[in-house]
């Protein structure tokens, strides 16, 4: 209260407006979303609030969730959604216009099957719009339907989740036989906290690659092999060598520096995943992400530190967040996202360590 008062006797309350608006333009989704809630209990004044209501509501919702995605990886869904109650007289009229989405919504304040359509309509246009002409049918709707099913969760819209389970989902796994094993892997990750950080942040940057050539299957094998291969990542068991360094096709090129083993960095330090940065380096690879948990955090943020300090890479990102092990168990991750960079060979000068030359 003492700031308020003392607001209030600098600026005067047009100060006090201007500060009010500055807070709700930058916080229009979550205004959005109050609002809506607000306009609901005026619900039974008439149909026009009611309407006003559920349009508020679910667009601020998805807008409100759509920003959230960017403090994971930014660019994901590029734009908001609108929505309009629309009669059959303005159809020919609105099926005319460029880059519209007509969803079927109840006029309903309480019914979450319109947030579960809304969002399955929005998706496939806003979420990497980009890269979805390179996706098959199967992988794209498990995309959706991850995101959606996520958006859920955190609105804690349990009738809405038990309606995609139960509607939605059968009826996407007899269209497309693939859809049931890619949901399962992504909802493995997503547990993992790779989902939305590796998974869609790649496919982002992969319709950036593709830059709008023309669709071919081998794009979409792409796509595909690059999830299995994160799932692998995933599903490795500790002390576990992986058969591959990465994976590397035409446009993604991605390896991960798994940093955990508490013997070796006593002994070695950040010396091992240098050198093995170097050689990825070598293979042509162009990404890499550092994963560490718990005690090794401070070892990949040394070795990210090093890396970029030695012109060997350069850092993206750094996520931390709570995610779980092979066995089920939550457990404090971090995820760092290096850009490697051409070697340039120089000599060790005095007063250096060793291993940032490494």
């Amino acid at each position: 209260m003492g700031d308020l008062a003392r607001a209030l006797l600098i600026f005067g309350p047009w100060g006090l407006l201007i500060l009010f608006a500055i807070v709700v333009i930058t916080n229009i989704e979550r205004v959005e979303r109050v609002a809506g809630d607000v306009l609901g209990l005026l619900g039974w004044t008439g149909g026009a609030i009611r309407r006003r209501s559920v349009r508020t509501s679910i667009q601020g919702q998805v807008n409100e969730f759509s920003r959230s995605l960017d403090t994971e990886a930014k660019g994901l869904i590029p734009y908001n959604m609108r929505l309009e109650f629309v009669k059959e007289m303005d159809r020919a009229q609105l099926l005319s216009q460029k880059s519209l989405v007509i969803v079927r919504i109840r006029d309903r304040r309480d019914d979450d099957r319109n947030l579960v359509h809304a969002m399955l309509a929005f998706c496939p246009v806003a979420l990497l719009p980009q890269a979805r002409p390179y996706l098959d049918s199967s992988l794209g709707l498990a995309i959706d339907l991850t995101v959606t099913r996520n958006l859920l969760n955190r609105g804690r819209h349990y009738s809405a989740l038990q309606y995609l389970y139960k509607d939605i989902l059968p009826r996407g796994k007899s269209d497309f036989p693939d859809l049931d094993k890619f949901c399962s892997c992504f909802d493995y990750l997503d547990e993992r906290g790779l989902f939305t950080r590796v998974i869609l942040r790649e496919f982002r940057d992969f319709g950036a690659s593709v830059q709008s050539r023309y669709p071919q299957p081998a794009h979409a094998y792409e796509a595909r092999s690059f999830v299995q291969y994160v799932h692998t990542v995933a599903c490795r068991q500790p002390g576990e060598d992986m058969a591959e360094p990465g994976y590397r096709g035409a446009y993604i090129s991605t390896a991960f520096v798994l940093i955990g083993i508490g013997e070796r960095i006593q002994m070695e330090g950040a010396t091992p995943y240098l050198k093995h940065l170097r050689y990825l380096r070598s293979l042509g690879f162009r990404r890499a992400f550092l994963a560490a948990r718990d005690t090794s955090i401070d070892m990949a943020e040394r070795v990210s530190y090093l890396a970029e300090k030695g012109t060997r890479a350069k850092r993206r990102t750094s996520k931390e967040y709570q995610g779980r092990d092979a066995f089920g168990r939550t457990r404090k991750d971090v995820l760092i996202e290096m850009s490697i960079l051409p070697l340039q060979s120089a000599e060790l000068p005095q007063g250096h360590l060793f291993e940032e030359y490494v």
